[in-house]
């Protein structure tokens, strides 16, 4: 599908505020309701806008560590154990990638998996691996 300079800026409103009406992206953009509901439904069905969601925030769900593994997959296995990774519960995103490392791996985790890793000292633990080389996906607690 061709995209207009209407269309972009629909887009561009849509993705700000997916709530908004069609009343008032029609002010936004200067179309008419009518135009602007048609223009939507178009990118719809052609599969340019494939849905709504909410932004959640993961601070306040108590999420308020992200990390960011690099994993080297061996043994030609990366999609069986991408599949698997991304099926770890505090996992947001396997991400492929080129250059040394096979996938980026994008989790959430809450304080209480930093105060259950901590050393009995207090400190936190210094990352024992800060490469993944993994034949099987691993295993989160």
């Amino acid at each position: 599908m061709e995209l207009d300079n209407l269309d972009k800026m629909i887009l561009k409103e849509l993705m700000t505020d997916a709530r908004q009406s069609f009343r008032d992206l029609s002010k936004k953009t200067h179309a008419s309701v009518v135009t602007v509901a048609q223009r939507v439904r178009k990118m719809e069905k052609a599969g340019v806008i494939k849905g709504y969601s909410a932004q959640v925030s993961s601070e306040e769900l108590g999420y308020e560590i992200t990390t960011v593994t690099e994993v080297i997959v061996s043994k030609g296995k990366q999609i069986e154990v991408e599949r698997e990774i991304a099926k770890l519960r505090h996992v947001c995103a396997v991400y492929d990638v080129t250059g040394e490392e096979d996938s980026f791996i994008i989790a959430k985790l809450t304080d209480e998996h930093t105060r259950r890793s901590q050393h009995h000292d207090g400190r936190l633990p210094k990352p024992v691996y800060p490469r993944l080389n993994a034949s099987e996906p691993p295993q989160f607690i």
